[in-house]
């Protein structure tokens, strides 16, 4: 039953993630970003929508590194303009095997329990290391 739930709930994102692609590709909205970099490591990275001469905080991610400089953890925050804050999203955890694939655990942040809820393992070839930032 819980595998299920899972697997739905896996489903619904991705349609959403490729309905919001979609719209935003068709939207006049503009993105702006800013990098924050320690010791030549990306350390946070704020993506701004740019409307009608406008910087509007959408996305916060704020990344980890493992002992060998590779990207341990990913944590993506949305702003929520009731609050002028901003709230967890999702967290992205990283494993490395020999430079060859990247195992990826992908969790969404519970707001009742206020604590990220592991949603679905991937694998990604090592060649896309660079899409993690």
């Amino acid at each position: 039953m819980k595998t299920i739930r899972l697997t739905r709930i896996m489903y619904v994102l991705i349609a959403f993630f490729m309905i919001s692609s979609m719209v935003n590709a068709l939207s006049p909205k503009e993105y702006k970003f800013n990098t924050t970099e320690k010791d030549g490591k990306i350390m946070s990275k704020t993506v701004y929508s740019f409307e009608n001469g406008f910087l509007h905080y959408e996305w916060l991610y704020e990344f980890d590194y493992d002992e060998n400089g590779r990207v341990a953890s990913k944590k993506a925050y949305r702003w929520h303009d009731g609050s002028s804050a901003w709230e967890p999203y999702s967290q992205m955890s990283y494993r490395y095997d020999k430079q060859v694939e990247i195992d990826a655990d992908y969790a969404m942040w519970d707001k009742k329990k206020k604590q990220y809820a592991f949603v679905q393992k991937m694998t990604l070839p090592f060649t896309n290391y660079d899409s993690i930032f």
